[in-house]
């Protein structure tokens, strides 16, 4: 926690974070500001599906540091890999987070390339109409 920043207990019983957004209309504000052509468009889009009110420069700050946390984390992530791969460590993929898997039917939707399919090999992707 920064040094004379204020803690209110309401903020922490409605686990806000510390720019006052909900976890969920920080990500809303980021998902509309990764996919906008500007981040007014992203507000705009925002309010629109939230039905609560942000700046362009809101979604920007929220889009930027949410960004900058990720990128810090897969920073982490490749420094692992590198690490083992150079110690010889051929199972450096295990000592990564396993990701949740997806349950149920997935879509792929994909422009002509190939794809690596589980216990197969590369595959063009075909669209299916």
């Amino acid at each position: 926690m920064a040094v004379g920043r204020r803690v209110f207990p309401l903020d922490q019983v409605l686990r806000l974070r510390v720019d006052s957004w909900s976890g969920g209309s920080a990500r809303v504000a980021m998902e509309q500001g990764l996919q906008a052509a500007s981040f007014d468009l992203a507000a705009q889009a925002f309010e629109s599906a939230v039905g609560a009110s942000i700046s362009g420069d809101s979604v920007r700050r929220i889009t930027e540091g949410d960004g900058a946390k990720i990128l810090a984390l897969r920073a982490g992530e490749i420094e692992q890999v590198q690490v083992a791969f150079a110690a010889g460590d051929r199972n450096w993929a295990q000592q990564l987070p396993a990701m949740v898997p997806i349950e149920g039917q997935a879509n792929v939707s994909t422009d002509g390339v190939f794809i690596r399919i589980r216990d197969e090999d590369w595959n063009a992707a075909q669209s299916q109409s």
